[in-house]
């Protein structure tokens, strides 16, 4: 196990900034995911951490000793690619061996390290077996023991599973969590799939254009998003997020459109502002009674209707708003509605999220339900 520390790293590629000033500690053990959009940085922040991309400032340590000037070979790091970068013309076994086998380990300590990774990533009966002989996964599984029995100080992934299918990619990561608590190794994983880091990660970096918007545990920053940006990235599918305005005490999203104010929105005046619901925090509201006197009521005209089982998507737009955005909200059970047909929506007014127009940023922490805890026995 080591712990990361990185400081002020700053990358340009010609004229154009591709790390602005990041700062992040990884302690021991520790599984951090790097998320974001395509060209955002993530992947060029974990090149350079493993020495594979060279950066124009700040600093990389390890356990706090500068690794800045170490090669990639020295850094003791282990890196799994996309493309499984496995040699074609090796056995399983083989490819597992090469590295040991290049720094010139006993046979014996190869052996017993490639049986013990094989055992846990249920490889017995595929070492003497060629890539082009086994599945995506399975060769996913041999590119994981290569770097296992390296028995290295961090692993670096750099988008393992985006290459498997939906059902594989779901398996594998439950694989990799589980594989990584028993090693109790420092884990610096990237990928785009936010859903992916929500259900692996100790602790999330977002990050947009080469900086780091937000770092925190996965309903952190589900619950309290620092900006918008944020919000809509972590969740899925995205929060809905609309134009509104403070009017006389009430939020206005248009004429006649007046919902009650959130908790924590004492004080305001008349302002621009916008409003974020995510879709699965929206509840079809019936002839019962609403979720409280409180709750806001907000007519939903249906434009399509998803039904994926036990969940029930209604697309649509609200009639009269200043935002003509279309709403999503995702509503468990099934629930019959047409093209055309206007239902009325509500919601728990402390899952509102409320946003500066302007630069993004999270205007009112909502007060939130108890959370579980998502700290990982290690």
């Amino acid at each position: 196990m080591s712990h990361i520390q990185i400081t002020g790293l700053s990358k340009k590629y010609g004229s154009t900034a591709v790390l602005r000033d990041v700062h992040l500690g990884i302690g021991e053990g520790e599984f951090v995911v790097l998320v974001g959009p395509s060209g955002c940085g993530k992947s060029t922040l974990l090149r350079a951490i493993a020495g594979l991309e060279t950066t124009d400032g700040g600093s990389i340590a390890f356990d706090g000793e500068a690794a800045d000037h170490l090669p990639p070979q020295q850094r003791r790091l282990a890196m799994v690619f996309q493309s499984y970068a496995l040699y074609p013309h090796m056995t399983a076994h083989d490819n597992m061996a090469f590295g040991l086998r290049e720094q010139r380990q006993s046979e014996a300590l190869i052996a017993q390290r490639i049986a013990k990774a094989s055992a846990a990533l249920h490889l017995d009966d595929y070492l003497d077996r060629y890539p082009r002989q086994l599945s995506g996964g399975q060769r996913q599984r041999v590119a994981m023991g290569r770097a296992m029995v390296r028995e290295p100080r961090a692993f670096l992934f750099d988008e393992p599973l985006s290459n498997l299918d939906a059902q594989l990619r779901v398996q594998m990561r439950a694989e990799i969590r589980a594989l990584q608590r028993q090693l109790g190794t420092t884990t610096v994983y990237v990928t785009h799939d936010q859903e992916e880091a929500m259900t692996m990660a100790d602790r999330i970096a977002v990050l947009r254009a080469g900086r780091i918007e937000q770092v925190g545990d996965p309903l952190t920053l589900y619950d309290e998003p620092a900006n918008e940006f944020v919000a809509r990235f972590i969740g899925s599918p995205p929060m809905n997020v609309v134009d509104a305005r403070w009017t006389q005490g009430q939020l206005s999203l248009g004429e006649g459109i007046r919902l009650p104010a959130p908790p924590g929105s004492a004080g305001r005046h008349d302002e621009a502002v916008r409003l974020g619901i995510r879709p699965e925090h929206l509840v079809l509201q019936t002839g019962e009674a609403s979720l409280s006197p409180e709750a806001p009521l907000l007519r939903l005209r249906v434009s399509a209707v998803d039904y994926l089982g036990s969940i029930t998507e209604l697309h649509g737009t609200v009639p009269g708003a200043f935002d003509a955005s279309p709403w999503l909200a995702r509503l468990a059970g099934r629930h019959r509605a047409t093209a055309g047909e206007e239902v009325t929506l509500t919601w728990n007014p402390s899952h509102a999220h409320l946003f500066n127009p302007e630069s993004g940023a999270r205007l009112s922490i909502a007060t939130q339900a108890a959370r579980p805890s998502h700290r990982h026995e290690h």
